[in-house]
């Protein structure tokens, strides 16, 4: 959604920060994603604002890697 949110009609910066962008993501599969996304979702809670409280309640899933 932050990308699409940073294209024209919007060019908004949704904060995201760039390690964790969607571009980064897209090329991992498997554990290496996995771990990137748990590793995404922990430090987007820490965020102030709105990003960090959409992702404060964040629970590892059971058996994840990360």
């Amino acid at each position: 959604m932050a990308v699409e949110y940073a294209k024209p009609p919007y060019r908004r910066n949704a904060g995201v920060p760039t390690r964790f962008a969607w571009p980064v993501m897209r090329p991992l599969k498997g554990t290496e994603l996995e771990v990137l996304y748990v590793e995404t979702l922990r430090a987007l809670g820490t965020e102030k604002g709105m990003l960090g409280q959409t992702f404060t309640r964040f629970k590892t899933p059971p058996n994840s890697p990360a």
